[in-house]
């Protein structure tokens, strides 16, 4: 059995492993409510029917929305995950095959619910955050979250990258790392942790590794680099702050960038539940639902942003290390500029003429054909 579980385990991504992982946590506390053995002796057992589990499964799916509150479309997930931790614990899973249960999953899809409304951040709100949270007399817990968004937003992250769940980093995070951060000085890369020795005046280029998201495979780390010449203002405060954090931060090499060693050595890390607040409380100010927003928010103004001021889709692609066009539409709001740059180019005739029409569609007479014939597209 370890082998089965050792060997499906490792045949699937790490977010599929956890997807598994959560749907068998909620059939141990559903066995549990229902006075079962959550070990499933009870399934093991011979004079279970296939019909029993069924039933079981039945009140799993009621509870999963009841009890747990789960949104109707997560319900097919957990079953899959489910599905497949029976099969590591050779458990017989052909109840899931059932007509009963197939129908259920079936009526449960029509439920309605309401979606989870997120919207991008504004570079504004991002700006907010920024000048809050580095006012004179601000704390280094205050520092941190300034910036935590300039480089959610500028290097357009997930929260796992920058973030942690908890206050004590799990060794298997996204986050970067100390060594992630690296500052050219003479020529020469210099990792964060080792700054504090040097002045904003020596830094020449910031370079950032991403080698911890869930895309990205062991080793195939992806850099972002950018030189400190001939940024404007806005842009140079964000290389500032990451090096002024890289300054004032007590660290070891492999701690996360975003967090600070006090001085008997506990480490205070930026936390996810933290940074939501901020972004809500900014939501607030802005006169917004706070309800809108969350950490995901600030990755969302990114591609927002570029696309509005013109940019390419191979430029926001790269932006957002997304793999196609899609992916990357579902994570961009409207934008006036955007509309209208668009709105120009629509009022353009030269971009469509009668020649494209002769060119494109209209094909000569073949010896099935007297006249001309419009191509289909």
């Amino acid at each position: 059995m370890y082998a089965a579980q050792h060997l499906i385990k490792n045949s699937v991504m790490e977010s599929t492993q956890k997807t598994y992982a959560s749907a068998w946590k909620k059939w141990n506390v559903f066995m549990q409510v229902c006075h079962h053995n959550p070990t499933t002796a009870f399934i093991h057992c011979a004079e279970s029917t296939q019909q029993q589990v069924v039933h079981l499964l039945l009140m799993f799916v009621a509870y999963c929305l009841d009890a747990l509150g789960q949104q109707p479309p997560t319900i097919p997930k957990i079953l899959s995950g489910l599905r497949h931790c029976f099969r590591a614990r050779f458990i017989n899973d052909s109840a899931f095959d059932d007509t009963l249960l197939t129908s259920m999953k079936a009526g449960v899809s029509r439920l309605p619910y309401t979606p989870r409304t997120r919207l991008p951040c504004t570079f504004d709100m991002v700006q907010h955050v920024v000048y809050k949270n580095t006012r004179a007399g601000s704390s280094k817990q205050h520092f941190v979250k300034a910036v935590a968004v300039s480089m959610a937003y500028y290097l357009c992250l997930r929260s796992s990258e920058y973030v942690s769940r908890t206050s004590t980093p799990r060794p298997e995070a996204h986050q970067f790392d100390s060594q992630s951060v690296e500052f050219q000085l003479g020529g020469r890369l210099v990792s964060s942790h080792l700054m504090p020795r040097f002045h904003w005046n020596q830094v020449e280029l910031v370079k950032f590794t991403l080698q911890h998201a869930k895309n990205i495979k062991g080793g195939y780390g992806v850099p972002i680099w950018f030189a400190v010449n001939g940024l404007e203002q806005d842009a140079l405060m964000f290389l500032q702050l990451v090096f002024l954090w890289a300054q004032m931060s007590l660290r070891n090499r492999d701690d996360p960038f975003l967090s600070h060693r006090t001085a008997a050595g506990r480490l205070d890390c930026l936390t996810y539940k933290t940074f939501q607040a901020t972004i809500k409380d900014c939501a607030v100010a802005f006169g917004f639902n706070p309800a809108w927003f969350n950490t995901h928010s600030v990755r969302m103004a990114a591609p927002t942003v570029l696309r509005a001021a013109g940019g390419t889709d191979r430029e926001v692609l790269l932006l957002g290390r997304w793999k196609g066009v899609p992916t990357t539409l579902t994570y961009q709001g409207s934008s006036t500029a955007n509309n209208n740059r668009m709105l120009q180019l629509l009022t353009n005739s030269t971009l469509f003429t009668s020649q494209d029409i002769t060119l494109g569609r209209v094909l000569p007479p073949t010896k099935e054909t007297k006249g001309s014939t419009v191509r289909r597209f």
